[in-house]
């Protein structure tokens, strides 16, 4: 259990934001997410595109964005993760979120809204990938795909060694991500486009979905860098 105090402000625009949701609601998207398997303890089925309007009235505070997160309602976990200052942001704060989450849909949003924005991602995302946890795998190789710009060279082939330890797997956003990872870092310089590209060629794709998809997906790539 969290502990949580909120300041009289915070309840307040907690409440209005919980009222905000509820007109905003949209059962038909919900319940298609329930049926596509996005498991949360309430789902409004509220937009993206609407609830970054909805953050968009409110200032990045770090105790009105605990506050969302806890409820465990996806519209406000997902804004927790729009109003949450990156600044305050600890690592012992990542943890603990990314340890809660639990489906493909609020992995990307808090990888796109907040993880993306630290200073410290680099680091979680070796944390992340080393974990014995797939959907903190997934994390990390996800958040590697966003930041892959400012990674160090030994970070990238940290993670790019870990990828391929990972890529047997059955688990289906797993793989994706990492071949999406991958695919970002081909991108980086000719030397790494190289080495996995040799990395992919002598992968063992015989009855391997998981191998397959990972090959057919960064050989993709790579054919499109070489085309521009």
């Amino acid at each position: 259990m969290q502990l949580y105090y909120p300041s009289p402000q915070n309840e307040a625009q907690i409440a209005e934001i919980r009222r905000t949701i509820v007109l905003s609601m949209n059962g038909v998207v919900a319940d298609k997410m329930k049926e596509s398997g996005l498991s949360y303890k309430k789902n409004y089925g509220v937009t993206i595109p609407r609830l970054k309007e909805i953050a968009s009235a409110y200032k990045a505070d770090h105790n009105l964005a605990h506050g969302l997160w806890i409820l465990g309602v996806r519209e406000t976990m997902i804004l927790a993760t729009m109003l949450e200052p990156a600044s305050l942001f600890t690592i012992e704060d990542a943890r603990k979120r990314i340890a809660e989450c639990k489906n493909i849909e609020i992995t990307e949003q808090i990888c796109i809204n907040l993880l993306g924005k630290l200073s410290y991602a680099p680091a979680l995302c070796i944390e992340c990938v080393m974990s014995d946890e797939t959907w903190q795998q997934t994390i990390g190789f996800l958040l590697a795909a966003r930041v892959y710009k400012v990674l160090d060279r030994a970070v990238v082939l940290q993670l790019l060694n870990r990828a391929f330890e990972c890529a047997d797997t059955d688990e289906y956003h797993l793989y994706r991500t990492i071949a999406t990872c991958l695919g970002r870092f081909c991108r980086i310089d000719n030397e790494i486009l190289t080495t996995i590209s040799s990395r992919i060629a002598s992968m063992d794709v015989a009855n391997k979905s998981a191998a397959l998809f990972i090959a057919e997906e960064v050989k993709q790539e790579i054919k499109f860098l070489a085309d521009l």
